[in-house]
């Protein structure tokens, strides 16, 4: 299934809140690093075997959709707990142990798996997406090869450092950085061996930040 059917089954979806789904955004850990090596054909046919993959092993209340590239999404509907989606997740996950032979290499897939629930997290489609993603972009920096489930300390984590990103934009354009000069001392004959440069922050609120 592809981007168009997927905005349209999850806005229909957000519509009941009394029907409880799991949004999965799955990205595949290094796909660049097999298009570099193996070239883009090998890439493709190892996209196909991965929809292969999703037709023949997820249930009937899940469904795959591919947004793009390497990037997928998963609905996984009629779920009651975190446990229904935890032991789905497991399953999939024991199914891409065996590896795929992609052009007589044989290719071990390795994701990053993102997951948002309705209407526990959000009840609208912009925010179960973007917390479904926040959650895949979470966990590929964070060991990869696995799954994470949104929680509000990671939405608080995210909207904190995109304040960050915003504050060091705004302090760069005001010049607000500036440099100490800190001397390196040879601690046999106390000489002087070179001086290091230290960028600091003159923050308006918080003082000078190293």
């Amino acid at each position: 299934e592809n981007r168009h059917k997927f905005n349209k089954v999850i806005s229909e979806m957000v519509k009941h809140e009394d029907k409880k789904f799991a949004l999965c955004f799955l990205d595949l850990d290094d796909f660049k690093h097999i298009n570099d090596n193996m070239g883009h054909d090998a890439g493709d046919k190892l996209l196909i075997a991965l929809a292969n993959t999703f037709d023949e092993n997820l249930p009937k209340n899940a469904t795959a959709y591919r947004l793009g590239g390497d990037e997928f999404a998963i609905i996984i509907e009629n779920i009651k707990t975190t446990a229904d989606v935890i032991k789905l997740l497991d399953d999939l996950r024991e199914k891409f142990r065996t590896p795929i032979n992609i052009d007589g290499t044989n290719i071990t897939l390795e994701y990053s798996l993102g997951i948002a629930l309705y209407p526990e997290d959000a009840v609208n489609r912009k925010d179960l997406i973007m917390y479904a993603d926040d959650a895949m972009y979470y966990i590929k920096e964070h060991g990869k090869n696995d799954y994470y489930f949104y929680n509000k300390a990671l939405r608080a984590k995210v909207e904190n450092d995109n304040k960050m990103q915003k504050d060091l934009k705004t302090a760069y354009e005001k010049g607000q950085f500036g440099i100490d000069l800190q001397p390196r001392i040879n601690t046999k004959d106390t000489k002087e061996i070179c001086f290091e440069a230290l960028l600091y922050w003159n923050h308006p609120v918080l003082g000078k930040l190293p």
